[in-house]
């Protein structure tokens, strides 16, 4: 990045004094709003360098640690490269470094090999990999954009976004990473973008405006306070906001709507979330409760945005054995095995394919 760029926005009044530029490798933007603080810390990290003084700017030094209007982060690959296995050696899946060592500091499981970290249990599991459903979780993962093949900052995205996933019932989630894949900052802001598509149909289809909210939950959860608060605040009093607290209220909202930027509609809908009317349940658990009353079940409502994704994106580099049924076989060796309840089991695959 040159020294000489003017394109920084002016800095004026003793509220800025401190504010400082966080900017990409090859000199894009990231944030504008940092503390000093802030900035200090990555060069003391060793995750940037001071290249200008005034206004203070710190450039990232790559791999770039993730999107800064995105909670996710880029993690090493040694952190993903770990094996659990039963006592007789077989593969059980891959798994993080931390979740290896819970099973180590419980002494469920010992170590038996440094490269690749491999842990094996002590004791015989209650399940095993079957079908090709249970290759994926077997199968080491890659930290690459599925998109473009990119492999630095790289971030998680929500193939099912967190809004609806979270109204799932247990069997959906647990244990369940199939529709968490690695995207480029770059990527992950395009395919945010598309979902907003997919996200209006199905408030059409299932009469679920977004944005609606209970109002009795948004006096009790401290996180929707927290937003409604923040939303507040930046309509009534942006212009007057210091940098870095601006930027800490743009951050709460973003991150609550799993968004890239905070656009004006965002910011409506978040101030909405306090005026909503008692009996308005939230767009996503308004969805999920319609897709529980269709023959296909929910999981029509996973491969709806498994497929939104393939067709918006259209992915080159997916992990191995991703696919758009994936949790269908899945469930059912489960049913087989009396692992799952029963009627769970007929609100994800339907009253019509419950075996």
């Amino acid at each position: 990045m040159k020294d000489d760029r003017n394109d920084f926005p002016p800095m004026k009044g003793s509220c800025y004094q401190d504010s400082c530029f966080i900017v990409a490798p090859d000199g894009e933007i990231l944030r504008g709003r940092a503390g000093r603080l802030k900035a200090n810390w990555y060069i003391n990290k060793g995750c940037g360098i001071q290249v200008k003084e005034n206004p203070f700017t710190v450039r990232l030094v790559p791999p770039l640690k993730g999107d800064w209007n995105n909670s996710s982060s880029e993690k090493h690959p040694s952190n993903l490269t770990c094996y659990l296995v039963a006592p007789d050696g077989e593969i059980l899946r891959t798994l993080g470094r931390k979740n290896a060592d819970w099973y180590l500091s419980r002494d469920l499981a010992k170590q038996v090999k440094e490269d690749p970290f491999t842990i094996q249990l002590k004791s015989e599991p209650k399940w095993r990999p079957v079908g090709v459903c249970d290759k994926y979780y077997q199968t080491p993962k890659i930290i690459r954009c599925v998109v473009c093949g990119q492999t630095e900052s790289c971030v998680r995205k929500n193939v099912v976004p967190k809004e609806y996933r979270k109204h799932l019932p247990n069997i959906l989630k647990s244990h369940q990473s199939h529709d968490v894949l690695w995207l480029c900052v770059t990527c992950h802001k395009i395919s945010n973008n598309c979902d907003q598509a997919l996200r209006k149909r199905l408030a059409d289809e299932c009469r679920a405006p977004t944005g609606a909210i209970d109002k009795v939950k948004a006096t009790k959860d401290p996180l929707l306070k927290k937003v409604v608060s923040a939303a507040r605040t930046i309509k009534s009093a942006k212009d007057r906001i210091p940098f870095d607290r601006l930027a800490e209220l743009e951050a709460i909202i973003t991150e609550y709507y799993n968004v890239s930027l905070l656009t004006s509609e965002v910011l409506e809908e978040a101030l909405k979330i306090g005026t909503q009317s008692l009996n308005k349940e939230p767009h996503g658990r308004k969805v999920v409760s319609c897709y529980v009353q269709k023959p296909e079940g929910l999981l029509s409502l996973e491969i709806l945005w498994r497929k939104h994704f393939i067709d918006s994106m259209k992915p080159e580099f997916l992990p191995p054995y991703w696919s758009l049924d994936h949790n269908k076989e899945r469930l059912d060796n489960r049913m087989a095995q009396n692992r799952v309840d029963r009627e769970d089991y007929v609100k994800a695959v339907g009253r019509g394919e419950a075996v």
